[in-house]
């Protein structure tokens, strides 16, 4: 994986600022630290990336808000704003976004106020939110989805991924190649599905069978 230096760097500066608390880090610096702490057994992650994606948990917390924009400027990261208003904190070519899950009407971005952004929404979020593992990187404590949950929501949104949708394939067929024979995995597989909406199973289902997964469900 490319950019550990930044990474590691951007770890730091968000837990100097209190903020690791507040986010999950998604996307695929989640599964190169599934790989870092040994969360599965020998797994080697495939997945290559110059982007961060944090999610932030409560867009109302913290109550006392932030002003994420100096943090990130006082490190030298330029901010490149979209028309509609999202945010990308950047650094040549690595780049850090924030992002909000989607609850009720969906809308294309949502308002933290106490990030002071405007940040994309992302839809059938529950999974993950419900279901994050604390990982220890480099004496600090980095939230990160369950790898089970990580598949789940992977599979429910790749069809609309759009050019992200084969990478994320590949993500996702090398996280199962690693976890299918560990009954831990297997049995939290069926419990996290049987708690999805009606929509979301058909979404996993039509997934699982069209990409020849070895799951049963």
């Amino acid at each position: 994986m490319e950019f550990k230096n930044e990474f590691h760097e951007t770890l730091q500066l968000l837990d100097r600022n209190d903020l690791l608390k507040h986010i999950i880090l998604i996307g695929s610096w989640a599964e190169y630290l599934y790989e870092e702490s040994n969360i599965i057994d020998n797994y080697v992650s495939t997945t290559k990336t110059f982007d961060i994606d944090f999610l932030i948990r409560n867009i109302r917390l913290p109550r006392e808000g932030v002003n994420i924009f100096k943090i990130f400027e006082e490190e030298e990261y330029i901010t490149d704003m979209s028309r509609n208003g999202i945010v990308v904190f950047r650094k040549g070519k690595f780049e850090i976004e924030f992002l909000a899950r989607q609850i009720g009407k969906p809308t294309i971005t949502i308002k933290s106020p106490s990030f002071g952004l405007e940040v994309e929404t992302l839809g059938h979020m529950s999974v993950i939110v419900d279901n994050t593992i604390d990982v220890k990187f480099n004496n600090l404590v980095v939230i990160i989805p369950d790898p089970v949950a990580f598949i789940i929501h992977k599979m429910i949104i790749n069809k609309n991924r759009g050019e992200k949708k084969e990478k994320d394939i590949v993500a996702i067929k090398n996280l199962v190649f690693y976890m299918e024979n560990i009954p831990e995995y297997v049995l939290k597989m069926e419990l996290l599905f049987d708690k999805l909406t009606k929509n979301e199973k058909k979404a996993v289902r039509k997934f699982v069978l069209d990409h020849n997964i070895d799951i049963e469900l």
